[in-house]
């Protein structure tokens, strides 16, 4: 793995000295490329989708080994799950969140929409 990230990190870095040729040799340039110049463009440019082909496949690569690679928890990390605080009512009373008036939903009507019921209001008429 680490051995990929290497490779990436290098085809990378290849990858940027090549696009900052390209961007320099088009900078400041008056008139259409002569004919070597346009020869060396054309395998700069080919240079660049080669390196970028091979540093995809080897990206694809990394990122399979280090999604094999387990996340391992804190040292300091409680063996076990620990609540740290509680809200609301549900699940204390065995109601849902739904049927509970204080979880029910308001609605707010905004000018040029159609007005609703609250589902409070709707319980109370």
């Amino acid at each position: 793995m680490l051995e990929l990230d290497a490779r990436w990190r290098e085809l990378t870095q290849e990858l940027e000295q090549v696009q900052a040729e390209l961007n320099e040799a088009s900078r400041g340039r008056t008139g259409p490329p002569t004919p070597e110049e346009r020869e060396a463009l054309a395998a700069l440019s080919e240079r660049g989708r080669t390196l970028s082909d091979e540093q995809r496949a080897v990206e694809t690569e990394r990122d399979a080994a280090l999604a094999a690679v387990p996340n391992l928890p804190d040292e300091d990390a409680p063996p076990q799950d620990t609540v740290l605080r509680e809200v609301g009512e549900s699940g204390r009373t065995g109601e849902t969140t739904s049927s509970s008036p204080a979880r029910a939903s308001t609605w707010i009507r905004r000018p040029g929409s159609r007005a609703r019921a609250s589902p409070t209001s709707r319980a109370t008429s």
